[in-house]
């Protein structure tokens, strides 16, 4: 995979500031590469991996209710998110895709969760209201938050009276910001998921003066959280959450504290446009993160002694001994790599550090 593909435009180029932006499609329900390297980056280690779980990307189709708009705009939603240009059949509802984790084993009665992905980068509804970002700025915010480093699963499902990303969402909660729903879901794990505890511990953090406002904001997303109990007790702790996720060092703190791209309150920034670009650096620095997940120690064991010589073919070899084989995996990783600096091209097919 490419570490700046954009799945809000299927390649990995810069949005052009002229982008229509309030004509955008939403790949978080209907882009299959998406889903695909979710699992691939967060998935392959961790308390929840293909080790003891079996992780799958579903493709279902929605039996679309007359609130979610046409199925002809779905269709349409669908071809733009997946680079599809032939005509799909539209006597059919639409694909979305969803991941399924189901507890490895044999017999009956095994646990399964259904996760759906959720951008993290600063709502662009927002951004686009009362103008507080220009287009191009909002252009800008969606070439860096639009690749991998700016998502993450919630559990969905219709046994869930209570979804995280609907409930994290709107002015009638947190705005969609993640430095919010990731201090929340922190105290849930302080608390022991227990609703009034957590309501009680963010009182007396952020204080009594704010009690009313935060009540009437972030009950409904506490709720949401400790329905889902079952499946964040899986990682046993919030720091083991966020290493499955790779967050630390970018939305946490190395300590796992969680980083504010913003003052606390007003839960609506004062200054939107700054906020935006501190959430941006934010998925800049995962993204790193997650580069270095990937090819670190393939890189490290290139150049050991640190002046090592290559060429194209031994560099090939060694990505592929990792297990990054075919051609565009392998052409994808390498640019990856002197994108970051990581690995130098002296010319002549002669590769360095």
């Amino acid at each position: 995979m490419r570490i700046k593909w954009n799945y809000l435009i299927g390649s990995d180029c810069k949005i052009d500031k002229d982008y229509d932006v309030r004509n955008r499609p939403d790949p978080d329900s209907a882009c299959k590469k998406l889903y695909d390297d979710i699992i691939e980056i967060f998935f392959q280690n961790g308390p929840i991996s293909g080790r003891n779980y079996k992780v799958e990307n579903m493709e279902k189709q929605y039996q679309w209710k007359p609130k979610f708009g046409s199925s002809k705009r779905h269709w349409e939603n669908y071809r733009r998110v997946n680079n599809i240009t032939k005509p799909c059949d539209e006597g059919m509802d639409a694909p979305f895709y969803t991941i399924k984790v189901t507890e490895a084993g044999e017999g009956k009665g095994k646990k399964e969760w259904l996760l759906s992905a959720d951008y993290i980068g600063p709502s662009i509804n927002w951004a686009l209201d009362q103008n507080r970002l220009s287009k191009e700025d909002v252009a800008g915010i969606l070439s860096i938050c639009r690749t991998i480093g700016g998502h993450i699963v919630w559990p969905r499902g219709s046994d869930l009276k209570l979804k995280i990303n609907t409930e994290r969402g709107g002015e009638k909660c947190v705005y969609d910001r993640i430095d919010w729903t990731l201090y929340v879901l922190k105290a849930c794990y302080e608390c022991s998921f227990n609703n009034k505890d957590v309501e009680n511990k963010i009182n007396k953090e952020v204080g009594e003066t704010y009690k009313n406002e935060l009540l009437g904001r972030i009950a409904r997303l506490i709720e949401a959280i400790c329905e889902s109990e079952c499946w964040f007790k899986k990682f046993g702790s919030f720091n083991r959450f966020c290493d499955q996720f790779l967050l630390n060092g970018s939305f946490v703190s190395e300590t796992y504290e969680v980083n504010w791209f913003a003052e606390i309150l007003p839960i609506l920034p004062v200054d939107y446009k700054q906020f935006a670009l501190n959430n941006a650096k934010a998925v800049e620095r995962r993204n790193c993160r997650i580069l270095a997940s990937m090819y670190g120690k393939i890189v490290d064991n290139l150049f050991c002694d640190g002046g090592e010589i290559y060429s194209l073919k031994e560099i090939e070899r060694k990505f592929a001994e990792a297990g990054i084989v075919g051609e565009d995996d392998f052409n994808d990783a390498l640019a990856d790599c002197i994108s970051q600096g990581w690995i130098v091209e002296f010319g002549d097919g002669v590769y360095t550090r």
